[in-house]
């Protein structure tokens, strides 16, 4: 799941902190204690919304707010978020630099964050269809095949499909019409 999310443009500024697990680095115990399972990045929508409704205190529906705006990728309206942000770490004791922090991730973030459960979904599907081809890869690739179909462009489809049937010693062969 973390790998799905972390694909994405506005997770992707933390790609070399997340490999080097930097959670013990957060002194924010709360803070820490979210993105524990992150390696102490914010990946996730939820992480921001949690972060700015335990550490920074603002409701729940602002935090929404917030996820949509990274999850549409309006990074037109992330701006507006930087006094509110500052402006409740001042009134609830949070360092500076914390905020700091805080604040560039959102920023990067609005390029576009994924939320926990696609992630985890789009993990599952990715790990079911890659033991899928690789255990089965005839009907996997049949399945391929029909499903170009029903894409634009099927024949540019297919093409590459055939191409990669030869790393699989499997031969695509012309129709049968006989």
């Amino acid at each position: 799941a973390a790998v799905v999310a972390i694909a994405r443009p506005g997770a992707l500024a933390v790609v070399d902190d997340y490999a080097r697990d930097i959670s013990q680095e957060i002194d924010d115990p709360i803070i820490r204690e979210i993105l524990a399972e992150t390696h102490g990045c914010i990946i996730y929508q939820e992480s921001l919304m949690a972060i700015l409704n335990r550490v920074y205190g603002l409701p729940k529906e602002e935090g929404e707010i917030l996820r949509k705006i990274v999850g549409k990728k309006l990074t037109d309206k992330v701006g507006e978020w930087k006094e509110k942000i500052y402006k409740a770490g001042e009134e609830r004791g949070v360092p500076e630099e914390t905020t700091d922090w805080f604040w560039s991730t959102v920023k990067a973030s609005a390029d576009y964050l994924f939320n926990k459960s696609h992630s985890y979904s789009y993990g599952e599907l990715s790990a079911e269809t890659i033991y899928l081809k690789h255990y089965y890869p005839q009907h996997f690739f049949l399945e391929s095949l029909k499903m170009a179909l029903e894409k634009p462009d099927p024949l540019g489809d297919i093409s590459e499909i055939e191409e990669e049937l030869g790393e699989f010693g499997i031969e695509l062969l012309p129709p049968d019409l006989v």
